[in-house]
């Protein structure tokens, strides 16, 4: 589908707060399975495009859900306490170092306004998750694309990038990578942080852990207060349909993180869901390993 380009005078006098969201593409996601259906006449859809688990989700998560449905006319807890305390022991983390979100998506962007202007810089690797890129110019802020070491991320010149960019507030990792599937080592990563300044936020995008239990980076945030790692539910827990997310933090980094967030941002029920996929390891160990 082709995007028409539009400029200021076409939006006048509705015109955005940046010039840089006029270059923007809606995000084009993949078609849903009765889209499909409805478009080729096809029932045995095997659906890749956005990596949702074939495996659907834990059958606590059923349960937990059906037990929400009674409550539906009542509004979340806002805290999400039950969640922060399942996350919290499972990190080894305190509650207020943990931020709730609409998916890890919800959390990206509320790092971007909480802390990106349009004088500043983001920085982030070519061939990586695609949203990185749309932030920057949500925010009017200038995106650094740092060119792939074999599909992957180049540390080295990501971090020469932000020594040539004093303004840069953030730097986007994705480990395991989105979408080429490359891993970086714990040790280069903990390199590469400590070789920026630590008024350089470090976020490293963790959607696909699960699937790679090696890359898990959690040990950064005690030596660390520029570390953030954003972590899903809806890939190996089978719960896209519900976006639910979390960020784990410095306290400091949540507690700003949540002045900025919607009070409602994750609803009953996926607080609820999400809590009963995160009890269920024994559904990750089968659905994510190799064997």
């Amino acid at each position: 589908m082709q995007t028409t380009q539009l400029t200021a005078s076409d939006l006048s006098p509705l015109t955005p707060a940046y010039d840089s969201i006029l270059t923007l593409a809606p995000y084009q996601t993949g078609k849903p399975i009765e889209e499909l259906t409805r478009e080729y006449g096809v029932s045995d859809v095997v659906k890749l495009a956005s990596n949702e688990n074939p495996m659907g989700c834990s059958p606590r998560v059923t349960l937990a859900v059906t037990e929400q449905l009674g409550q539906l006319s009542r509004y979340p807890d806002g805290n999400g306490y039950y969640l922060k305390q399942a996350l919290s022991d499972f990190n080894d983390v305190n509650a207020n170092q943990i931020t709730l979100g609409n998916g890890s998506d919800d959390l990206l962007d509320i790092l971007a306004r909480s802390f990106v202007g349009a004088d500043d810089a983001i920085v982030y690797s070519q061939y990586a998750f695609v949203v990185y890129p749309m932030l920057a110019k949500m925010q009017g802020a200038t995106g650094i694309e740092v060119p792939a070491q074999r599909f992957g991320h180049n540390l080295k010149a990501m971090s020469q990038a932000v020594q040539d960019n004093p303004n840069t507030k953030i730097v986007f990792i994705a480990n395991p990578n989105n979408p080429t599937g490359t891993q970086l080592e714990q040790k280069e990563l903990r390199q590469f942080v400590a070789s920026v300044p630590s008024s350089v936020l470090v976020v490293l995008d963790e959607a696909y852990i699960e699937y790679s239990p090696e890359s898990n980076n959690r040990a950064l945030l005690d030596e660390f207060d520029n570390v953030i790692i954003v972590r899903t539910f809806s890939k190996a827990y089978g719960l896209a349909g519900l976006r639910v997310g979390y960020a784990l933090s410095s306290v400091a980094v949540a507690d700003l993180l949540n002045r900025i967030r919607q009070p409602f941002n994750v609803s009953r029920i996926g607080l609820a869901a999400a809590a009963a996929a995160l009890a269920d390891q024994d559904f990750i160990e089968k659905n994510s390993s190799d064997k």
